[in-house]
């Protein structure tokens, strides 16, 4: 009787059975050596090109880009992916006032959307946050951030796709710094 002790590791059955395919090709001065080499070498670096691409893609957002207007920087800008068939979602980002005036989020829009509103959590209205109809105030030299379970972009009747990786514009208007656009990829946080 033989126990799974006496039999040969897949590694060991592997390297007897690979031996002489490598033998037959590694003969010095044979010109197949260099083919089968320059060949193994195309499929690792292929293989390698392929991996890092679908890492790129699938496992690490797209960073957001940094949006200077006035006195104002605007940064980690995202919106959640939306769930299939909804077209209701929100974004967020990061405003950071470098001015010595405090500026006034006044008002969001998007052309793929029917209407972007400014919200505030609060657990005293029906579905948990309100609109900020007075805007959202930035103070000098001071941080935002719009944030899940804070102040953010809540976006209603979204007229396009909006999967992992799909990107939409919106356009935030301050009273002092203007309209500022910007890109938001989506991806879920």
């Amino acid at each position: 009787m033989t126990t799974p002790f006496d039999r040969p590791s897949g590694a060991a059955i592997l390297a007897t059975q690979a031996r002489p395919i490598i033998a037959t090709h590694t003969v010095r001065g044979d010109p197949a050596e260099g083919d089968l080499r320059m060949k193994a070498l195309r499929t690792s670096v292929l293989m390698t090109a392929i991996f890092l691409a679908w890492r790129a893609i699938v496992g690490v957002p797209a960073a957001a880009q940094d949006v200077e207007a006035g006195g104002l920087l605007l940064t980690g800008a995202w919106i959640k992916a939306a769930e299939q068939d909804r077209d209701l979602s929100y974004a967020f980002v990061t405003v950071r006032n470098r001015g010595q005036e405090p500026d006034r989020l006044v008002a969001a829009f998007s052309p793929v959307a029917a209407a972007v509103e400014i919200r505030m959590p609060d657990p005293s209205v029906a579905d948990g946050a309100r609109t900020m109809t007075e805007g959202l105030t930035i103070p000098a030299a001071g941080v935002v951030a719009l944030e899940p379970n804070g102040p953010h972009l809540f976006l209603r009747g979204i007229q396009q796709p909006l999967g992992v990786g799909d990107a939409i514009r919106i356009v935030l208007r301050f009273e002092r710094a203007g309209p500022v656009t910007l890109q938001l990829r989506a991806h879920y946080h």
